[in-house]
């Protein structure tokens, strides 16, 4: 499918929806069954990967040349893959619609060597209500899955399977906005798939 724009619609729990829009020349793959995205950060690339049957996204930092490139987090860490755990992604049109489940997967260049962390965000989300025992169990599913393909050695190969790590024309990245859950009834608690 071609699309002018695509719109990311990312549910950060419990109530901040962040809308990340893509321009086409960003869209490199969206069949409803996978999503792959990219935009450029001055001469690093941002890809993002989201998956219809998998309860987890991948964020990806590359140069223009296509060789990944570790980024520090706030704390110092160095990455090249964000995994989020996140619900399965659901793709209406133009759109597509995931939930953050709080859990991080932060993994190195080498697509082996990774640290899981926020399990206490996740563990407070799930004691408040924020989301459902389906999306719990499907956050400990899938992170269940990530791990195994990191401890494999096949997480790099299943990324590529879907999209090759290729050099990059990226567009550059538009502004994240954020809108209310109010205006994405399609995410609600008791009203998103997931739920």
């Amino acid at each position: 499918m071609a699309f002018e724009l695509l719109l990311d619609y990312d549910l950060h729990l419990p109530d901040d929806v962040r809308v990340f829009t893509f321009r086409k020349e960003g869209i490199l793959l969206a069949d409803g069954k996978s999503l792959v995205v990219e935009a450029r950060y001055d001469d690093i690339v941002l890809r993002h990967y989201a998956f219809r049957d998998h309860w987890f996204k991948v964020n990806c930092t590359f140069d223009l040349s296509g060789r990944l490139v570790e980024t520090p987090a706030d704390d110092g860490r160095r990455f090249a893959f964000n995994c989020d755990i996140a619900t399965p992604m659901v793709q209406v049109g133009s759109s597509v619609f995931a939930v953050d489940l709080e859990v991080d997967v932060l993994v190195r260049s080498d697509g082996r060597t990774y640290e899981v962390i926020d399990w206490d965000d996740f563990e407070f989300a799930r004691r408040r209500g924020w989301m459902s025992s389906r999306e719990a169990d499907g956050a400990r599913k899938g992170l269940m899955e990530l791990t195994g393909l990191l401890e494999q050695g096949a997480f790099i190969e299943f990324l590529e399977s879907v999209y090759p790590f290729d050099p990059s024309s990226a567009p550059p990245a538009l502004l994240m906005r954020r809108v209310s859950l109010d205006d994405v009834p399609f995410l609600a608690p008791g009203r998103r798939p997931s739920w």
